[in-house]
């Protein structure tokens, strides 16, 4: 099974996350099918994103846990509190293969990088928030927890997300600081359903965002629109009609812009 495909900013290579086999971990391949080597071995990775300058990839990985605990109180009889896994942030050389760990929650996911490279934007126990690559510095952006999929515009000033609003997914988009969120989807008024939309991306100029979205019948499908929310349309391609997409709500990288 390979989970969370991400294409290099030059557009040669892809990254993705092997979890079937032996030999699982981080893996590279070239667009052409070729070249297919692992430069970080573990169990159970996701969400590779690249560097600006292709130099070197950030993800999440499953580290440590809590073990399940068996809680008893006297009269009122026992009960197990589950095991709960860490999450962590990593982040490895694609030239050298030389990993180290992120400053990160327990509970760590969807990170991306800012076009500087010095900083990763992630989903954390707080909300929001951004871990530094040099040394040992976080930051809050928002305190809001039901967030995932966080996405840098190629300028750093803005951040795509999905928030989860009552019973649906929509995306908004904030200033790098977190500050100022605006919604880009919104449920009609006369919608029969709850709509979703799920896995922003930026375009590389910054003007647009491709995502996914169940709004036709509860089909998954890919649309794009302008960065203000506008001109919203369907992916169009013969091809595309034709996959079925299929998407989980377990913080999956569906779908990245390349140059």
């Amino acid at each position: 099974m390979n989970r969370s495909t991400a294409l290099s900013p030059d557009g040669r290579q892809v990254a993705f996350a092997r979890w079937d086999g032996t030999a699982r971990g981080l893996y590279l391949i070239g667009v052409d099918g070729s070249g297919e080597r692992m430069i970080f071995g573990d169990q159970q990775l996701k969400a590779p994103a690249w560097s600006a300058d292709g130099a070197h990839i950030a993800f999440y990985r499953q580290h440590g846990r809590r073990e399940a605990e068996l809680v008893c109180y006297p009269g009122f009889g026992c009960f197990t509190i589950p095991e709960d896994p860490y999450w962590r942030l990593g982040i490895v050389d694609v030239a050298s293969g030389e990993f180290r760990d992120l400053l990160s929650d327990l509970h760590s996911r969807s990170p991306d990088f800012f076009p500087a490279g010095d900083r990763v934007v992630y989903v954390g126990d707080q909300g929001l928030q951004t871990t530094a690559v040099d040394r040992d510095e976080q930051g809050v952006l928002a305190k809001e927890l039901k967030l995932s999929s966080p996405d840098v515009s190629p300028d750093g000033r803005r951040i795509v997300y999905m928030q989860y609003v009552h019973d649906h997914w929509d995306l908004f988009v904030a200033n790098a600081d977190g500050a100022n969120p605006v919604a880009l989807t919104r449920i009609g008024a006369f919608d029969p359903r709850p709509v979703n939309n799920v896995a922003p991306a930026w375009s590389p100029d910054g003007s647009s965002i491709v995502f996914l979205s169940d709004r036709e019948s509860g089909r998954w499908r890919l649309y794009v629109m302008a960065a203000d929310g506008s001109q919203v349309r369907l992916v169009p391609g013969e091809e595309l009609a034709a996959l079925q997409f299929h998407y989980d709500h377990v913080d999956e990288q569906v779908v990245d812009w390349g140059p």
